[in-house]
């Protein structure tokens, strides 16, 4: 279902961006009426970006529990000495120093 999906999104999508950048006209028949095709893409549209969403969530969660699987909270006590790391007058971070 996903690859039927995407390659119809993909042809409506190459079809209105060849029409509105006047590459190619617009089509006579598309097998349907402009309102209702429109209507279908902003539908099929809808539903690619909620997937996305869906995924892209989902995915963040992951990459948040394996980066921060073995990473532990870090406490110092009064009198033991750091390394901080500060920033420079720039805001590039290559030009931060350790001090």
């Amino acid at each position: 279902m996903v690859v039927s999906f995407w390659s119809s999104t993909q042809r409506a999508i190459g079809v209105l961006k060849d029409t509105c950048t006047g590459e190619e006209d617009v089509p006579l028949s598309l097998g349907k009426g402009v309102v209702e095709y429109l209507q279908e893409l902003r539908e099929r549209l809808g539903d690619a970006e909620r997937y996305a969403s869906e995924h892209t969530d989902k995915r963040q969660t992951q990459y948040t529990t394996r980066y921060n699987h073995r990473s532990q909270d870090k406490t110092f006590n009064v009198g033991e000495q750091v390394f901080i790391l500060v920033p420079n007058s720039t805001s590039s971070t290559t030009f931060r120093r350790w001090q």
